[in-house]
């Protein structure tokens, strides 16, 4: 596997493989159907990796707002949000985990993300060292 073939490569240092899972989306009683129309909300650094998971889970992306890592977001950021679905159509507004604590009350949907580290077992072992 690639762990083992880069971990070989590094003698004794120790290396771990991460990837990113994205789960459905939550804050909906009945799940979007496919092709769904979003406009997506992201305060993150690096937002594209969160617009391509809402890609390839089918969703059709009218809008990709943008705000700075760490963003708090105003009423009249929000209500820009809402004007942005409203003129293109949108079904849904969906932004991460982290900005869906900044957004208050608003009504948009999360689309949450695990992080796994292989081998997990491993790790562990590792982290507990170290602690």
């Amino acid at each position: 596997d690639d762990v083992a073939r880069v971990a070989a490569m590094f003698d004794r240092m120790p290396v771990f493989r991460v990837t990113n899972q994205h789960g459905p989306l939550q804050g909906m009683d009945t799940p979007p159907p496919p092709g769904a129309r979003v406009v997506a909300v992201a305060g993150i650094a690096r937002p594209e990796r969160f617009f391509s998971a809402l890609r390839e889970q089918g969703y059709e992306l009218v809008r990709e707002i943008r705000f700075p890592d760490h963003h708090w977001y105003s009423s009249v950021d929000l209500d820009r949000v809402r004007a942005v679905a409203q003129d293109n159509g949108a079904d849904l507004i969906v932004t991460t985990q982290k900005d869906a604590v900044r957004v208050g009350g608003a009504s948009w949907v999360v689309l949450p993300m695990t992080s796994v580290i292989e081998p997990a077992e491993r790790f562990s072992s590792w982290l507990r060292e170290r602690l």
